[in-house]
């Protein structure tokens, strides 16, 4: 026990963890020599000091054996004690974290019993969970001890001043959709930022036990039942309840098919537009014979999308309200992209028209992308999905690139203004959704079949659309 104040009896450690007084250790040749005092004095020996100083020697001996790594705060660097007496050189509070698992204030004073000092610092050890014991059930002594190591090591952790270095505080935050389930990749990672590291074979069986749905997830509620990390602070009516390992996979399996099964019949209908969203790119890919580029390129510009919540249909029409376009090639799909805020690789840029390029002409076709990667597209959509391959979707589209190259070929040549009046009276079309044909007919008014200037002009005021006589010429 670590002891502030005065010298009375012990050995000097240097500087404390705090830093701001020295301290001193009992060692057991002191203790020796103090009861040979009291006995010559006539005072009694006390068994429980024994115990209790026998029990700290064993923790010791227990971290030693280990390698348990201390910081030397009066060298600057850390020690790796062999035996006992190198950890409390190294770490004046080696003996409190032994007896206590977790760092604890100094006892003020230095007068009093070893008994009085040892023994407020002694907490219940760590024992078994009843979960734990039913999930162990039939395994071999190897794998018992991996889950002793684990639960000793997040027993000695668990404290309010280290909520750092506490497993279940890292596994809540990786846990950002707040499904109560982490990836195993991660879960390991959480354990080696405790110092436990697993190897092939042990990564293997806890995942075995410890994975209900089979899916590379683990339910971090299983993990604190199993592992009782909140033992030491729970009271009697906190304990885990017992379930035993058989009933919960069962459950938790019966649970998962019943989702999966509800997912099916919701793929297309408008409950859940995320999961028919995924379903349909899926099979796209897998129709185009896709690769791991694509479906990575695919997954990195849905996930943007959805948190810039960006609707790409609406920009499609704000796009063709300028100039009819119905497909695009790689670099221009770029430069749209990167207007957006959306930047790849040139490469990922030719991946994406790949997916979309159905006749291998080098280009994709705009509509059907931006509907099937828009989730606002799909709640809208109302469960109808784009079909795969050469639809109406894509002939409608076929329809639009012809008639841009007709208004290319017509405005050929022609100064900027006169592509600022076609841009500006097709706007407008588009907002009142008026087909150009009846405006034409409408502007007829002798019903000659010729439409002549001041008619055009008219027609076009009548509608919202005000020309200079300079560019009606």
């Amino acid at each position: 026990a670590v002891v502030r104040g005065r010298r009375t009896r012990g050995t000097w450690a240097g500087r404390g963890a705090t830093g701001e007084e020295q301290c001193f250790i009992l060692d057991k040749d002191d203790l020796n020599r103090e009861r040979e005092q009291e006995k010559r004095q006539g005072g009694k020996h006390r068994k429980e000091e024994v115990e209790e100083w026998n029990n700290a020697r064993d923790a010791l001996k227990m971290q030693a054996g280990k390698g348990e790594r201390f910081m030397d705060e009066n060298r600057g660097r850390g020690v790796r004690g062999r035996t006992e007496r190198d950890l409390l050189k190294a770490d004046p509070n080696a003996l409190v974290l032994a007896l206590h698992g977790t760092p604890r204030e100094r006892v003020r004073g230095g007068g009093r019993e070893v008994r009085d000092i040892v023994r407020p610092l002694q907490m219940v050890p760590w024992r078994k969970s009843t979960v734990q014991a039913h999930v162990l059930e039939g395994a071999q002594q190897e794998e018992r001890n991996l889950y002793r190591r684990i639960s000793e090591r997040l027993f000695a952790l668990h404290a309010p001043g280290r909520l750092d270095k506490d497993v279940m505080t890292l596994l809540r935050a990786m846990d950002e959709e707040g499904e109560g389930r982490v990836d195993s990749k991660l879960f390991e990672r959480a354990l080696g930022s405790i110092n436990i590291f697993l190897g092939k074979e042990e990564r293997r069986r806890l995942l075995q036990r410890l994975d209900l749905r089979e899916d590379g997830t683990i339910d971090i509620q299983l993990f604190q039942q199993v592992f009782d990390v909140d033992q030491r602070v729970a009271t009697s009516e906190m304990e885990p309840e017992v379930i035993g390992k058989d009933k919960a996979r069962e459950q938790e399996r019966a649970q998962h098919k019943k989702r999966e099964k509800e997912e099916e019949e919701d793929v297309n209908g408008a409950s859940n537009p995320e999961l028919a969203r995924e379903r349909y790119l899926r099979r796209l890919l897998q129709s185009q014979g896709a690769g791991g580029g694509e479906f990575r390129v695919i997954r990195k510009l849905v996930s943007r999308l959805d948190e810039m919540k960006l609707d790409l249909e609406r920009v499609l029409r704000q796009e063709q309200s300028c100039r009819p376009v119905a497909r695009m090639r790689a670099r221009d799909m770029e430069l749209m992209l990167r207007r957006l805020g959306i930047g790849m690789e040139q490469e990922e840029y030719k991946m994406l028209v790949s997916v979309f390029d159905h006749d291998a002409s080098g280009t994709a076709d705009l509509q059907e992308m931006f509907r099937s990667l828009s989730l606002e597209a799909w709640k809208r959509r109302e469960g109808n999905e784009p079909l795969l391959g050469r639809t109406g979707r894509l002939e409608e589209a076929d329809k639009m690139y012809e008639m841009q190259q007709v208004q290319r070929r017509i405005l050929q040549g022609k100064e900027n203004h006169v592509w600022m009046l076609f841009k500006k009276i097709k706007r407008r079309l588009e907002e009142l959704e008026l087909k150009a044909e009846k405006l034409v007919m409408n502007m007829d008014v002798n019903k000659n079949g010729v439409v002549d200037y001041s008619e055009f002009k008219r027609g076009l005021r009548h509608v919202g659309v005000y020309v200079a006589e300079a560019e009606m010429r």
